[in-house]
């Protein structure tokens, strides 16, 4: 779990740092785009890839996906985007 929210505080930080790129230097955000985009269907990719291989632990499989689903409702109602996260 601690993972997951690794993955998303650097999610918040990289729309963060682009929203502020693109509020200060709209050009420069523009050049980023694709790198910010790419960035974060990578971090969606290894959350994927993180939570897919729960199956190959099933002694803590309910226990973590019990988790996730209370983190993703947390960010739900806090506004935060959980990136394709499902439990």
């Amino acid at each position: 779990m601690h993972y997951i929210k690794t993955e998303q505080k650097d999610r918040i930080h990289t729309i963060n740092h682009y929203q502020h790129v693109q509020e200060s230097d709209p050009v420069e955000a523009e050049s980023i785009r694709s790198d910010i985009a790419d960035h974060l269907r990578g971090t969606d990719q290894r959350v994927t890839q993180a939570i897919d291989m729960l199956d190959q632990l099933p002694k803590y499989e309910k226990k973590i996906r019990a988790q996730i689903g209370r983190y993703s409702r947390w960010a739900s109602r806090m506004g935060i985007s959980n990136g394709g996260l499902h439990p």
